[in-house]
């Protein structure tokens, strides 16, 4: 046994060729951060919903999908046409955070929505965001065994802990 492995084109699934990220939801829906925006697939259609260069995707438990884009962070929810409308985190920002640089990473965890961007991390709940800023800059963020690790440039690797972020020792 192989695997059954089916390679979309760009002129088959008609966005840009590079995809960042991908999500499923809870019907098996498939939504892929796109260069030219969000890209969902049902298993037979494609579709774009047009926004900024999407670098991460993130879904709760409700279906929410919390995206990260180029200059911006936010959640898309669906118009009764079915298309969505993108709706900014970006007036919650204190004025100095709201120039974002790419959001590379979203994650959904405890009832937290946490995006990664180079100059920090953006942790969101309850309506309102807690920061934790990187001089260096944060380089990527991973889920491991169930704690999210981000690595810090020329520092080492910190762990999301609650509401602080707590440095690991010898990285």
């Amino acid at each position: 046994g192989r695997p059954f492995i089916r390679n979309y084109t760009v002129k088959e699934y008609r966005a840009q060729q590079q995809n960042w990220s991908i999500a499923r939801d809870k019907q098996g829906i498939m939504y892929f951060g796109n260069g030219g925006g969000l890209l969902t697939f049902d298993g037979h259609n494609w579709e774009i919903t047009k926004l900024a260069v999407m670098r991460a995707i993130g879904i709760d438990s409700t279906g929410r999908i919390y995206v990260g884009l180029e200059n911006n962070a936010g959640y898309l929810e669906p118009e009764k046409t079915g298309n969505f409308q993108f709706h900014s985190f970006k007036p919650l920002l204190p004025e100095k955070y709201r120039d974002l640089t790419p959001v590379l990473c979203v994650f959904v965890k405890d009832n937290r929505v946490i995006f990664q961007t180079n100059e920090g991390l953006f942790v969101f709940r309850n309506g309102q965001f807690k920061i934790f800023p990187s001089e260096s800059g944060f380089h990527r963020t991973f889920e491991i065994r169930d704690m999210l690790i981000s690595r810090e440039i020329g520092k080492g690797l910190w762990q999301l802990q609650g509401d602080s972020l707590h440095f690991i020792e010898g990285s």
